[in-house]
């Protein structure tokens, strides 16, 4: 019979961008599996734990990009609006610069 070797289960590391209060048990490291059997019974628990934070996170994150996205077209909207307000100020002048070039050449007919 050929022998197997079982490798020991690792560690996951927590990108250190997520508060420790997203993560289960609120420790830097988690088990990925456990060899206890005592433990067996936690394990879906963890990971339940993990993927609800992991999707809360997720939650977060799509709130705060919406948010920001709100933010930037309010801001936009603004910019718009003012851009709209010179081009009119423009129009006025150029209206008013007409009129004056148009009594200057009655002015000089005359």
């Amino acid at each position: 019979k050929a022998k197997t070797t079982v490798q020991p289960f690792s560690y996951i590391q927590v990108p250190s961008n997520i508060p420790a209060s997203f993560i289960a048990n609120e420790q830097p490291y988690q088990p990925a599996l456990s060899q206890s059997i005592d433990s067996a019974a936690v394990i879906p628990l963890s990971l339940e734990k993990q993927l609800d934070n992991i999707e809360v996170t997720e939650s977060r994150l799509q709130i705060n990009v919406y948010n920001n996205l709100v933010q930037q077209l309010e801001e936009a909207s603004a910019v718009l609006a003012q851009i709209d307000e010179q081009i009119k100020f423009i129009e006025l002048t150029n209206f008013i610069d007409d009129e004056f070039t148009k009594l200057s050449t009655i002015r000089n007919i005359k």
